[in-house]
Order: C-alpha cells, then structure tokens, then sequence
C-alpha cells in the first residue's frame, strides 16, 4: 500500500503529539489546515507552535525556505516555537528553537 505525502506528513504530526503527551502536555494537530503551525502544545506554563516537516534521506533547500517563513511567524513573546523535522530512518532532528 502506497502512503500519500499528506498521510506521511500526518503520521510525523502524531509522533510529535505523542511525544509532548508522554511528558504531559496537551497537545493537538492543526490537522488539514495548512498553516504555519502544525502542533499545538500546551500546559499550565508554557505553550509551543509546532511546525513539521519529513523528508526522506537529507534536508533539502525547501525545508530551510518554511523555516524562514515559520521564523517570521508573529506571536506573542510567550509563545515557543520549534520547527521539527522527520528524516526517515534516522528520526526526528529539531532544526530550530526560538528560545
């Protein structure tokens, strides 16, 4: 069975969710809406914009391009932003942190 990119894409989306729920944090997917933030991660003191990306063997050109449009995202200064990338095989590498 042949996955599409979007339910690829999905599939990093969850893994990032799981990951923040394991240490206790709400989290949930922007699922669908293709804006700048993919995950929203929450507890009672901090908040993340998550955004994600996968790619197959290296990250590419196109990947540090919707880093820099997800760098120039406006939010408020309380408001952590992490730009996540899934290589296969080798898993996730958080590519940018803006604390």
């Amino acid at each position: 069975m042949v996955r599409t990119n979007y339910e690829r894409g999905t599939e990093v989306e969850r893994k990032i969710e799981e990951h923040f729920k394991n240490k206790g944090y709400h989290a949930q997917r922007s699922a669908g809406s293709h804006s700048l933030v993919d995950v929203f991660v929450w507890n009672n003191q901090e908040i993340f914009f998550i955004q994600s990306k996968r790619c197959k063997s290296k990250i590419g050109s196109s990947i540090y391009k919707d880093l820099e449009k997800f760098k120039n995202l406006e939010c408020p200064p309380y408001v952590q932003k992490e730009f996540w990338v899934w290589v296969d095989y080798k898993g996730f590498t958080i590519l940018w942190k803006s604390y």
